[in-house]
């Protein structure tokens, strides 16, 4: 989930005594509050895969549909062969739910397997930390 216009927490700046704010200092604020959007993505040794806006909350049968429709659509997109990739994914719940580990074994597509209370090494992770980063950057 993305904040965008507003604050997902304070930030800071200084200045020395007396010295006035520079128009860098200065960060746009929404009455309010701003706005949030929940999304999915992927991305390949190719390049980035489909987005899908995601407007309720996400369960596993939503989720299979996303892998059903965007997952895929990004797989056709790059002309990529489900038996020559490895999904990789987190242990999330929707992730880890008998639905889904069902959907994965119907459409014969390999996981990586992912060890349980492991450190958050998914390289996604850092796609969407360099998108809320832009995204909290925006004036």
């Amino acid at each position: 989930m993305f904040k965008v216009f507003g604050s997902s927490g304070r930030k800071y700046c200084w200045r020395r005594r007396g010295q006035l704010l520079s128009d860098s200092q200065v960060y746009p604020k929404a009455k309010h509050g701003g706005g949030n959007i929940m999304v999915w993505g992927c991305f390949t040794c190719h390049g980035v895969g489909y987005l899908c806006r995601i407007n309720q909350s996400l369960d596993a049968e939503l989720y299979r549909q996303i892998l059903d429709i965007d997952f895929k659509g990004t797989l056709a997109f790059y002309n990529l062969e489900k038996d020559k990739i490895i999904f990789q994914q987190d242990n999330d719940p929707k992730h880890t739910a008998k639905l889904t580990k069902q959907w994965f074994i119907d459409n014969q597509i390999p996981l990586l397997e992912w060890p349980v209370q492991s450190p958050d090494l998914n390289p996604m992770e850092y796609l969407w930390s360099e998108i809320d980063s832009r995204l909290g950057n925006l004036s």
